[in-house]
C-alpha cells in the first residue's frame, strides 16, 4: 500500500546462496507521545476471533490497516504476541507441558553401602531413564546404619525436565506412578535420589509457581509462614517451605502479619492457569482514534520516501 515507490531489486542467486536483507520496518515506531497520551487512543479488550484485520475494519473501515493495530501495541510477532483462541491455547499448553510431573521430597540419599548423604539434585538430566522401586530394611541394626534392599518395579520413564526449585521431575510416561516410592536413576547408576510425595497425571496441571493476592511470584524456597508458630519469626518456627506445602497437597495458604497489619493469601498457579493468565494480559490493547490515523499515515509515507 505504501511501498509502490520502493525500488525493486533482483538478485541472481544459486541454489545454495542466500542474502541477508535488513527489515527496515522494525525501526519504525509510533511516537511515544502519542502512545502515552490517552487522548489519542481507546483502551480495548479483545475477544476471541478478533484478528487485527477485523479490528482495523471495525475502527477504520480498512482491513489493510491491520499493521497499525500491531504497531500501536508494539507487536512484532502476531502469531506469538496476539492472544490465542481457547482451542489453540489448549493445544499449546498440551505441547508445552507434556508428560507427567513427579514431586520428590528432599529425602536422604541411601547408597548401596547403606550410607546416608544429601541428595544430589543435579543427577537428573534430560534423557535419563528412571525407575520407581521399593526400599525395604533388610537388616535392621540399631547400633549402626541399616542395610536396605531395593525392589525394582520394571516401570521406567524418560526424564523430560528437572526443576530443582520445586523438586519437580517431568517424565515422558503417563503411568500413574505411586506415591511414597523411591526413584532410581538407571542412566547414572544412582540407587535412590528422592522420595515421591505427590504425583500429577498431567504436567499441564502441575504447579508453575506460587503467587500472592497481588499476582507477585513467591519464592518456593521461602519458609511457609502459615506453618510457623510465630509468623513474624518464620526462620525459627516454620517447619517447611512453600515448595513442601504444595507437595503435601496444599494449593492455597494464608497468614496474617500484625505489623504491618496485612492478610496474605498465596495460591499455587498451575501451568495451564499460568498460560491462561498470560494470554488474558494480551487482550488489553490500545486503538489509535480514527481522527489521528491520517496524520500517522502521512508520517509513515514521509519516513519511507
Amino acid at each position: 500500500m505504501f511501498f509502490q515507490n520502493f525500488p525493486l531489486v533482483e538478485y541472481d542467486l544459486n541454489d545454495n546462496e542466500s542474502i541477508l536483507v535488513t527489515n527496515i520496518l522494525k525501526r519504525f515506531r509510533i511516537r511515544r507521545s502519542v502512545i502515552e497520551d490517552s487522548s489519542f487512543y481507546y483502551n480495548y479488550q479483545l475477544q476471541d476471533n478478533e484478528a487485527p484485520e477485523v479490528l482495523a475494519h471495525k475502527f477504520y473501515g480498512r482491513s489493510d490497516l491491520h499493521w497499525l493495530i500491531l504497531l500501536t501495541n508494539d507487536i512484532r510477532d502476531p502469531y506469538r504476541d496476539w492472544p490465542r483462541h481457547q482451542q489453540v491455547l489448549e493445544k499449546l499448553v498440551e505441547k508445552k507441558y507434556p508428560g507427567t510431573s513427579l514431586f520428590l521430597w528432599n529425602a536422604d540419599l541411601i547408597t548401596e553401602k547403606g550410607d546416608r548423604v544429601e541428595p544430589h539434585v543435579s543427577h537428573f538430566n534430560i534423557g535419563d531413564e528412571i525407575e520407581w522401586l521399593d526400599v525395604e530394611n533388610a537388616n535392621p541394626d540399631p547400633d549402626g546404619v541399616p542395610e536396605y534392599e531395593y525392589i525394582e518395579s520394571g516401570v521406567t520413564a524418560t526424564v523430560l525436565d528437572w526443576d530443582p526449585q520445586y523438586m519437580k521431575l517431568v517424565i515422558s510416561d503417563s503411568v500413574d506412578w505411586p506415591e511414597n516410592k523411591y526413584i532410581a536413576n538407571n542412566t547414572k547408576g544412582i540407587a535412590v535420589v528422592g522420595y515421591v510425595l505427590k504425583s500429577v497425571a498431567l504436567s499441564s496441571e502441575a504447579i508453575h509457581h506460587w503467587e500472592d493476592q497481588d499476582g507477585l511470584h513467591v519464592n518456593p524456597l521461602d519458609l511457609d509462614r502459615s506453618n510457623a508458630n510465630d509468623a513474624d519469626n518464620p526462620e525459627e518456627s516454620a517447619g517447611r517451605r512453600y515448595r513442601d506445602a504444595y507437595m503435601l497437597g496444599e494449593t492455597e495458604v494464608e497468614y496474617t502479619l500484625d505489623y504491618p497489619p496485612k492478610d496474605y493469601i498465596l495460591k499455587a498457579i498451575t501451568n495451564t492457569q499460568h498460560e491462561i493468565n498470560e494470554n488474558e494480559k494480551k487482550r488489553n490493547i490500545k486503538i489509535i482514534k480514527p481522527d489521528f490515523v491520517e496524520d500517522i499515515l502521512s508520517d509513515f509515507k514521509e519516513v519511507f520516501k
